[in-house]
């Protein structure tokens, strides 16, 4: 199987904080922007994204963006930002 790497960008907006969860990683700002930029569904821990249709695969989080979903399931206090993201995909 042949794979495609890509750096995304994520824009994470004040609609995915405001409609994220706390501790959820299905449901934490980080996912609801990674689900709108890639098209898939994201699982979002601290410090790594697995996705739902391929679980055996972590790809890691941005230190930036490892630090911003802590200080949001600590303290759900949180602006917009934006952050790369290296993904692998089988290609089609």
């Amino acid at each position: 199987m042949t794979f495609c790497h890509s750096a995304m960008r994520i824009e994470v907006t004040f609609d995915d904080i405001s409609s994220g969860e706390v501790c959820d990683g299905f449901r934490c700002p980080l996912a609801l922007a990674i689900n709108r930029a890639t098209g898939r569904t994201a699982f979002v821990t601290h410090t790594d994204v697995a996705f739902a249709d391929s679980v055996t695969r972590l790809f890691p989080l941005p230190v930036e963006a490892s630090h911003w979903v802590r200080e949001f399931d600590r303290l759900r206090l949180a602006t917009p930002f934006g952050f790369e993201l290296d993904l692998e995909f089988p290609a089609k």
